[in-house]
């Protein structure tokens, strides 16, 4: 009987004493910055709007993590999120046997800092990169709202990403 219960209470603490958390709480990040600011993303492409899509995604991320307030403006904030969206392609991804695409892919690469309004930088990342595969239809129409659509979800994907790191120090 005491066995059994030394062996139950070492499982219980077994789990607490090992360190494990969840990533992305933003324990490295000092519990003084509490607003944070999205600037303006610069566009250094010719895809229209993508600036837009950036930056309300990472203001999304920020917002739903609870940790931090949305700052008005660079002047209020403890810290502030920006960037440039350095590429934007898009190639063929996969072919029917006699050569016609049924999947193309879309590549976008930026630049992203969040840095503490004093200057000190928290976490940045050159080249941060990523792709969304979308159908090719027959009808370009179609095949254009496949295209923003896995934009958009590009967009989402990356600004989540970059938030997990900031968040976890890496």
């Amino acid at each position: 009987m005491i066995k059994k219960l030394f062996i139950l209470v070492l499982c219980l603490l077994m789990p607490a004493s090992c360190g494990y958390h969840f990533a992305g709480s933003g324990d490295n990040i000092d519990p003084s910055v509490r607003e944070v600011y999205v600037a303006p993303f610069n566009n250094s492409t010719s895809e229209a709007l993508i600036e837009n899509y950036v930056r309300n995604d990472f203001i999304d991320q920020f917002r739903r993590s609870g940790r931090f307030a949305i700052a008005g403006s660079a002047e209020t904030c403890d810290a502030l999120v920006s960037g440039t969206v350095i590429d934007i392609r898009s190639s063929r991804a996969t072919y029917t046997v006699a050569d016609s695409a049924i999947e193309d892919r879309i590549y976008m690469r930026m630049d992203v800092i969040f840095k503490e309004r004093g200057g000190g930088i928290l976490w940045s990342q050159s080249n941060f990169s990523g792709y969304e595969t979308y159908l090719v239809s027959d009808d370009p129409g179609i095949t254009e709202r496949n295209r923003t659509a896995a934009l958009r979800k590009l967009s989402n994907d990356l600004a989540e990403r970059a938030y997990r790191s900031m968040m976890s120090g890496f």
